[in-house]
């Protein structure tokens, strides 16, 4: 017996409807009620005589929203763990296995500047930036004096560059010197 006609078919509309914003706004949930919807769409549309395309149309699209933004998903997710990799070597602690630091003099001066200086050398095979953090400390009271810092940049697989860091203390004060850290700088 032929199907009748002249029904209507809500599910299969709902099934285009969401097929549809599925690439728009409802990404991988509206794509799997597309899917759903579809199938129930065919099945009434055996039922009443309308809506096959419809349903049809909303399973497709369902589908190719669902494995579209299944694709989208994993590309961010690996796109994050690049970026992430990425960042991770921009600042913070430098590997210790990517330089080699030589301390050199800690001194003050007769106008009361302080001075450490040292090298840093690029024990790796690509060009490096470092930071090199200091602190002075007072030599009678142990207190810190201050802390700073030297940028060393562009330093070419295996050459070895200077730091220097100056600082103000009390004429006269004697200082120790140490350096903290040596930080990636947009490595």
């Amino acid at each position: 017996m032929p199907p009748a006609t002249g029904g209507s078919n809500g599910l299969a509309v709902a099934a285009l409807v969401l097929g549809i914003l599925t690439f728009f706004c409802l990404g991988p949930l509206g794509a799997i009620l597309a899917i759903v919807l579809g199938f129930l769409g065919l099945k009434k549309a055996r039922e009443v005589g309308v809506g096959k395309g419809m349903s049809i149309a909303g399973m497709v699209l369902g589908a190719v929203g669902l494995v579209g933004s299944l694709i989208l998903i994993v590309a961010l997710v690996s796109f994050g763990k690049a970026a992430k990799d990425a960042t991770v070597n921009i600042s913070g602690a430098a590997d210790p296995s990517t330089y080699q630091l030589t301390p050199g003099d800690c001194a003050v001066d007769d106008f009361g500047f302080a001075t450490y200086q040292g090298t840093i050398k690029n024990t790796t095979s690509s060009k490096k930036n470092f930071t090199v953090n200091v602190e002075f400390r007072n030599k009678a009271s142990n207190a810190v004096a201050d802390t700073s810092l030297d940028i060393v940049s562009d330093i070419q697989p295996g050459d070895t560059a200077e730091w220097k860091v100056t600082t103000s203390v009390d004429q006269g004060a004697q200082v120790t010197c140490k350096v903290t850290q040596v930080e990636n700088f947009f490595n």
